[in-house]
């Protein structure tokens, strides 16, 4: 998750903005949702934006990330609640900033 905020930071635009990213993952038959949720100040530790060094400052940034599943994929009744899930995520994700959506399969990105 730290490499993906690094590679792809958010843009901020309102200060105390809170970010989210939802990661999928699996794993053989199992599906779990992780979601991150970050401010700004995150981004700044991750990518090294500040005036000072990695680490140093006043502020400590944290990434919080919870995790739900799994949901087993031989479950038709777990399936088409994920699916539910992954619909809601996918419109609330229209708009990018708000809320970004990555698929991820162990072993692929």
């Amino acid at each position: 998750m730290a490499a993906w905020v690094a590679q792809d930071p958010p843009v901020l635009k309102k200060p105390n903005t809170k970010f989210r990213r939802l990661l999928v993952s699996q794993d053989h038959g199992e599906v779990y949702l992780i979601i991150a949720t970050f401010d700004y100040q995150y981004v700044e530790y991750i990518c090294a934006l500040g005036t000072g060094s990695r680490g140093k400052g006043s502020t400590h940034p944290f990434l919080e990330m919870r995790e739900y599943g799994p949901f087993e994929v031989k479950s038709p009744e777990q399936m088409e609640q994920l699916g539910i899930i992954l619909l809601g995520a996918s419109i609330q994700g229209g708009l990018w900033d708000m809320f970004k959506l990555r698929l991820y399969h162990h072993g692929v990105s």
